[in-house]
């Protein structure tokens, strides 16, 4: 779960910049992940797979139609879901927030 927290960073601060292609990468690598812990953790399964269809899905659409404010929106909206679900999980220890700097280790300046 740490790779998601991550990536996450890096998707958002992507967006930001207009990365549009690093933020699908990282937005299809956290869905991976998501799909990959409902496997492997099969307590957590349904939950992890109705996130994915329900809430991440809208992400990827945001990150398709490169659009910053719909993104936003549903990016703000996909961590409130995220934290809520480690609330009722027994995980509420557990509240991910976004970063204020963007991550330091990638130049998101788009290179398309």
């Amino acid at each position: 779960m740490p790779d998601i927290g991550i990536r996450t960073w890096k998707l958002y601060y992507a967006a930001k910049a207009g990365n549009w292609v690093l933020a699908n990468f990282e937005m299809n690598e956290i869905r991976g992940l998501m799909m990959r812990g409902a496997f492997t953790r099969p307590n957590y399964e349904a939950d992890l797979k109705s996130y994915v269809d329900e809430t991440w899905t809208k992400v990827k659409d945001a990150v398709g139609k490169k659009d910053w404010n719909e993104f936003d929106k549903v990016f703000q909206d996909a961590i409130t879901m995220a934290n809520e679900y480690h609330d009722t999980s027994n995980h509420a220890y557990i509240q991910w927030k976004l970063p204020d700097q963007p991550p330091p280790d990638l130049d998101l300046t788009p290179r398309e």
